[in-house]
């Protein structure tokens, strides 16, 4: 295997030696690359750039980059899992990463020049049997790759850049009685894998079933985005060639149970009305399709600048997701066309960079809040809004979450 610091042509130097292959968990490392903080709004764009820079940097590295993504829930355990993640979002009326965030990673490693494989099976199984097949190494956070019997593939956690190139670094080693788990056994073929999300035409064409999750954290009072773009996606069933009724399953809150249910509906590929909302999957309509069924015009009363912008942001991706399936095109080229997103995109940053100067970011030094308890949790001095350092009289400092004690996040409250 690559050792820390060796790598095939590490340091960018030795280009006779093969690229060495690297097969990358993609979703595992998404705050490598998405600032994940709730009270900031997510910054599609510098993304997108921490991912072109860490492609260049790998291929500058001799690394031939391949990165994974989980696109099924193919047993019971997992689909249970996902399900009830997606009902504690509505429930908690929460978001943590953008809709479609699986897709617009891929889409924005492809953009960079990686190759991107969408599970279509266990995602960790077929990441190993690729590596293992391949002669590749692993770079992922989960240590239940040490599960499979004698794999011969290096497993890296972590990457760090050096001197234009990167460095894959904390090995981990062991087997599944490391992590405490059974043994699992390696494929002795690949397997089956596919370029695009298989959201759209994996499901469609072979189940007949739409099974998707919670596209926003305001599903629970604004409803479920997916319902309200249901006519675009008849007709994009309709150009998809399918003939019989799709089954459509989406998460829905109950107001009068107090509760999540899961809304079944079956719904023709067509309508009367099909050429018009055929017509608005055109990319040159993408902005009359938000318009048309996103309310982003609608009153947002109690709620907060940033929980407006990010519903408004999740439901420009639904829209965006259904117009790049009809159009062949990826969802990030059709969130850059898109003059709505772009405009919701600009009034986030905006509204970030107004917190950063009004002590709300997490920045160092300027801009900080002086709720802020640093790496150690417990120390006696913090941090100002203007980055100095004082004296707390022995006193501990509480976060907005009322929460004390040692801690190693950047803020107590986070």
């Amino acid at each position: 295997g690559v050792q820390e610091g060796e790598g095939a042509g590490g340091d960018g130097k030795n280009r006779e030696v093969p690229a060495q292959l690297v097969c990358i968990d993609g979703l595992n490392f998404t705050e490598r690359f998405l600032r994940i903080n709730p009270r900031l709004f997510w910054n599609l764009p510098r993304a997108a750039n921490e991912v072109r820079k860490f492609v260049k940097r790998a291929i500058s590295s001799n690394y031939r980059l391949v990165c994974f993504l989980d696109g099924s829930t193919n047993t019971d355990e997992a689909l249970g899992k996902w399900r009830s993640r997606r009902e504690r979002e509505v429930a908690r009326e929460m978001k943590r990463v953008p809709h479609g965030w699986s897709s617009l990673i891929g889409d924005m490693y492809r953009a960079a020049g990686a190759k991107v494989m969408y599970s279509v099976q266990d995602c960790d199984t077929t990441i190993a049997a690729f590596a293992q097949l391949r002669n590749g190494i692993v770079v992922s956070r989960d240590r239940d790759f040490l599960r499979y019997k004698g794999h011969s593939f290096s497993i890296f956690q972590d990457w760090k850049a050096r001197r234009g190139g990167i460095i894959f670094q904390n090995e981990i080693k062991g087997t599944h009685e490391t992590v405490g788990r059974s043994e699992l056994e390696l494929p002795k073929e690949l397997l089956p894998t596919t370029d695009y999300h298989p959201f759209l035409m994996h499901t469609f064409k072979t189940t007949k079933t739409l099974l998707r999750g919670s596209p926003s954290a305001l599903t629970r009072s604004q409803g479920n985005a997916h319902i309200h773009f249901r006519p675009m996606r008849q007709a994009l069933y309709a150009h998809l060639g399918l003939t019989s009724p799709v089954i459509e399953e989406f998460p829905e809150w109950d107001e009068t149970r107090l509760c999540v249910v899961w809304s079944v509906a079956q719904v023709s590929p067509s309508d009367k009305d099909e050429k018009n909302y055929r017509s608005l999957l055109e990319e040159a309509n993408l902005d009359s399709s938000i318009q048309r069924f996103g309310n982003l015009d609608q009153k947002y009363e109690n709620m907060s600048d940033l929980t407006k912008l990010r519903h408004q942001l999740c439901v420009c991706l639904v829209a965006c997701e259904l117009s790049a399936a009809y159009c062949g095109k990826t969802i990030w080229e059709m969130f850059s066309a898109s003059q709505t997103a772009q405009s919701v995109a600009r009034a986030g940053l905006q509204l970030n960079q107004h917190s950063k100067r009004n002590g709300r970011g997490h920045g160092r030094g300027r801009g900080r809040s002086r709720d802020w308890r640093g790496r150690r949790g417990n120390r006696r001095t913090f941090r100002g809004r203007r980055g100095r350092r004082g004296r707390g009289n022995h006193r501990q400092v509480v976060s907005r979450g009322g929460r004390t004690g040692r801690g190693r996040g950047r803020s107590a409250g986070r």
